[in-house]
């Protein structure tokens, strides 16, 4: 596992917690999964997680 991958994979686990911690607080699967595609796709945009080669 090279270096992209593991911080690919904590970006995208910082991703799932922050997400957990908006569907927590609203009790709302909808809220999660909504936070969830939002965050993943800022974090692409921004090029903090970097797919394929």
């Amino acid at each position: 596992m090279g270096a992209r991958d593991k911080l690919n994979s904590a970006y995208t686990t910082g991703c799932l917690a922050v997400a957990g911690l908006f569907g927590w607080a609203t009790e709302s699967w909808m809220v999660f999964f909504i936070a969830l595609v939002v965050l993943l796709g800022l974090a692409v945009n921004n090029g903090d997680i970097r797919p394929g080669k």
